[in-house]
């Protein structure tokens, strides 16, 4: 891989923070509001210890409060009361997916992909773990399968260029990033991923052009400036990547010593 994209691929993990279980912009739209209170899920399994859809419900409820135990618990009872309750396989494997438990997750999906092979967020989650995995040429087949079956599922075209990336493929990765970006231009993370590939490219221009767009968003990202800082480095203008470096101080101590230490090395 690229040398100098190397050196950076380490802050693209603060660039791109890994989310699972978000849907396409259409999904999202019918989920919101169909979830109803912890309380309400709670007397209904008083009422009836074997409702599925209520355990199914609270679980729900659990990891969006981030208590993955109690998530995954639920889940689970879900499928000892319905083991055909195809959705459970999906929450059981985005619960283990947040658990760190990779390999588990996986086999939680593809029981859930049995029941659901057209599910384009179920493919996202797929692939989402193989990255994890370090499985990138496996990630790629995911997130192709994911935008094949919803081509406005931003997220698939932002993880399909990082994976890209991954694989020094870097004007594929661009390719994918303007393809996010056409469906989500506010996303900082695709801009900065974006200026990440194509510093990796050596146009660092584009690059720069790239992180600034990202910067203008989110002001205060630490690897934008990073980013940005070694960008200007790189074509020899040692006074704006020095002008980051003061920025970062104020932002990230640690990462602004480590741009300092790139500008003087």
């Amino acid at each position: 891989m690229n040398k100098n994209l190397v050196r950076i691929l380490f802050f693209a993990v603060i660039i791109l923070p890994i989310i699972i279980g978000l849907s396409s912009i259409s999904e999202r739209k019918k989920i919101k509001g169909s979830v109803k209170s912890k309380e309400y899920y709670e007397k209904a399994i008083e009422k009836n210890p074997d409702d599925a859809k209520a355990h199914y419900g609270l679980g729900y409820i659990y990891y969006h409060e981030q208590k993955y135990d109690e998530s995954l618990k639920t889940y689970r009872r879900v499928a000892e009361i319905d083991p055909n309750y195809s959705s459970v396989y999906t929450g059981i494997g985005n619960a283990l997916y947040m658990m760190k438990e990779y390999d588990k997750a996986l086999e939680a999906y593809k029981v859930s992909l049995k029941y659901k092979p057209n599910s384009a967020k179920l493919h996202y989650n797929i692939g989402m773990t193989y990255t994890e995995l370090n499985k990138n040429d496996n990630a790629l087949e995911e997130f192709k399968k994911t935008i094949e079956l919803d081509k406005q599922y931003p997220g698939a075209y932002e993880y399909l260029a990082y994976t890209y990336g991954h694989l020094d493929q870097l004007y594929e990765s661009v390719g994918a990033y303007k393809k996010a970006l056409n469906l989500d231009p506010e996303n900082v993370k695709s801009h900065l991923g974006m200026g990440n590939a194509l510093y990796g490219l050596g146009h660092f221009k584009e690059a720069a052009d790239a992180l600034k767009q990202g910067i203008k968003i989110d002001p205060k990202n630490p690897a934008g400036h990073y980013l940005l800082g070694l960008t200007y480095l790189a074509q020899g203008n040692r006074d704006s990547a020095m002008h980051e470096y003061n920025v970062l101080k104020g932002i990230d101590e640690t990462i602004a010593n480590t741009l300092y230490g790139e500008i003087y090395q």
